[in-house]
């Protein structure tokens, strides 16, 4: 990837951020909320986890509340909560393999949909295999070393700032590698820093470091929502 071109997409992202259009302002406000309600450990892992993934705009991030990854993810803490406290708790393992960690998510969330079937009916998926909604919850449990994986956005993203070798939708791991990077780039940027200070003055954003910041880069510039 080259640096100019970074800088050069960053010019634009801060026009973004300028802009009346500008709507994604509330990833700020779900990590807030993830940081103040989640607890692995909570008596009602069911409500506690409803409570962690919802902000006052949209449910975007985890498909919604109906036929989503949420929605199929509260089925499964229902049927069985210390289950998935296990699982929750393997995932956010970091002495351990992270790819290994994200299969076995996937793989425990196949083993209790089977579960969940006989008290809700058919699933058409639990939506636990996509590397996306497993990065929201790595990236709200650790948000200096997770970034929120949209591989579509990035995949144009990553064409517009010249990285070589685009990574694969399976290569996540490089994905992280290269938002890390960015992020080292576009934090020093003062007038960056500057625009994001006044955005998030009120106390329901979150306020500070975080490569939440990365994924609003490359999504509002690379999907192609935005005019320049």
């Amino acid at each position: 990837m080259k640096v100019a071109a970074i800088k050069n997409a960053l010019e634009k992202y801060k026009g973004i951020l300028r802009s009346d259009n500008y709507d994604q302002i509330y990833k700020w406000e779900v990590l807030q909320n993830f940081k103040t309600h989640w607890n692995v450990e909570a008596p009602d892992l069911l409500s506690t986890y409803d409570r962690c993934l919802k902000n006052s705009m949209t449910g975007h991030l985890w498909g919604g509340e109906k036929d989503s990854p949420k929605s199929a993810m509260k089925k499964l803490i229902s049927v069985n909560p210390d289950f998935c406290r296990m699982i929750f708790r393997d995932l956010y393992s970091e002495d351990k393999e992270l790819l290994l960690r994200l299969d076995r998510f996937g793989f425990h969330c196949d083993q209790l949909m089977e579960e969940a079937e006989k008290q809700y009916g058919k699933m058409v998926s639990h939506h636990h295999h996509d590397f996306k909604i497993l990065s929201v919850y790595l990236a709200l449990a650790y948000p200096k070393t997770y970034c929120i994986y949209d591989y579509p956005a990035f995949k144009k993203f990553a064409e517009m700032i010249e990285v070589q070798s685009v990574p694969e939708e399976y290569e996540i791991l490089r994905f992280f590698k290269i938002m890390r990077a960015v992020y080292g780039i576009i934090s020093k940027d003062e007038e960056l820093q500057s625009i994001l200070k006044e955005k998030l003055s009120d106390s329901k954003y979150y306020q500070e470091a975080s490569l939440i910041l990365c994924h609003d880069f490359y999504y509002t510039v690379g999907s192609g929502d935005y005019i320049s």
